[in-house]
């Protein structure tokens, strides 16, 4: 996996663990989880040894950690009501190594209204709703979990400055990870068989600004990633996206000022691809084996440039271009079933330099 210097190295610091205050142990010193968080103080820690335990545990508290025993394998299942666990109101919280499962209407971890909350090597299985859901909260990090066989999304984030990486989502009933809100990372997660889109930005009025998506594995989603209309500013970086049933990556009307590079991208069932806003960057993408365009450069999309960019044996076009105003520099296509470029637009509307394109239609 590559490297990036990104704002989570800061972030990460600054969710170092504390100095460890008392031990509270679970069940050694009391009974339930929740009688200990009750009883913890600022730098505690509850260590849970191994079982299943029915309860659903509410955390608000500031400086605090809730984690198994090292080696011990520890399930919170709500019983089939409400959520295993829940962090509100809460700063300077580390939920680590934890099992949540058994919820029939509700999420399986909801952390509201929370900063600087760390969720390291945790597992959600069976959620009607979302498998994790943040809301109004701020420096999260949710790190090599393990989120499956969700009723809803796998993951849900309205955040500022958060980060989900290293992180498995799979079988989700809705999309894979939802991202709103500004300067959030999604780095090196696995997304697989979701029933909607790999990864969502932006959820319209819901705002999705200044965020990075990279380094991900995609597989069989409809679309691989989704930017709103309402997602601008964003960077779609070096993500790899195979079988997606429709378009690999698709950019609403609207969703302004994206780059979007390095992505590879195989075997879609529409687009590799779609381009309907403004003022954007494609570069250096590699597609290939799209059942229809490799890039579908839509009506809507003005002001961008394709630069770079590699596409293999489309079904019909290499590039379709319907937007006026772009530019297309160096890009390579070929193979393609119908044409390599095949642009709609008036002569002069597109500018081109130096591109490679076998067939050209008339």
């Amino acid at each position: 996996m590559k490297s990036y210097w990104i704002a989570t190295t800061i972030l990460t610091t600054c969710l170092a663990a504390p100095s460890e205050g008392a031990k509270l142990k679970v069940p050694g010193d009391f009974a339930t989880i929740q009688a200990a968080v009750n009883a913890a103080g600022a730098g505690d820690v509850v260590e849970v040894s191994s079982g299943t335990y029915f309860e659903n545990v509410t955390i608000a508290a500031t400086d605090f950690t809730l984690r198994a025993k090292s080696g011990h394998t520890v399930t919170i299942d709500a019983g089939g009501t409400g959520e295993p666990l829940s962090i509100g109101l809460s700063t300077g919280v580390t939920v680590q190594d934890i099992r949540l499962e058994n919820t029939a209407d509700s999420v399986g971890l909801e952390i509201v209204l929370s900063s600087a909350i760390l969720i390291k090597g945790c597992t959600v299985d069976g959620t009607s709703g979302a498998g994790i859901s943040v809301g109004l909260a701020g420096e999260v990090v949710i790190e090599e979990c393990n989120v499956k066989n969700t009723g809803g999304n796998g993951i849900t984030m309205l955040a500022s400055a958060s980060v989900v990486r290293d992180t498995t989502v799979k079988n989700a009933g809705d999309d894979g990870i939802v991202v709103t809100g500004a300067a959030n990372t999604i780095e090196g997660n696995t997304i697989m068989d979701p029933v909607d889109r790999g990864i969502s930005l932006g959820d319209d009025p819901t705002t999705c600004e200044s965020c990075l998506v990279v380094d991900n594995d995609i597989e069989s989603a409809f679309d691989g990633i989704y930017l709103d209309a309402a997602a601008t500013g964003n960077t779609i970086l070096d993500n790899t996206i195979e079988n997606s049933e429709f378009d690999g990556i698709e950019l609403q009307d609207g969703a302004e000022h994206n780059i979007v590079s390095g992505n590879t991208i195989r075997a879609t069932g529409d687009s590799g691809i779609e381009c309907s806003s403004d003022y954007c960057l494609y570069s250096k993408n590699k597609l290939r084996n799209s059942s229809q365009d490799g890039f579908q450069i839509e009506s809507a999309a003005e002001y961008c440039l394709f630069y770079k960019n590699k596409v293999k044996q489309s079904a019909d076009d290499g590039f379709e271009v319907d937007g006026a105003s772009n530019a297309l520099v160096e890009n390579q296509a070929k193979n393609s079933g119908s044409f390599d470029l095949n642009d709609d637009t008036l002569p002069g509307d597109t500018s081109y330099l130096g591109n490679t394109f076998t067939t050209v239609a008339p």
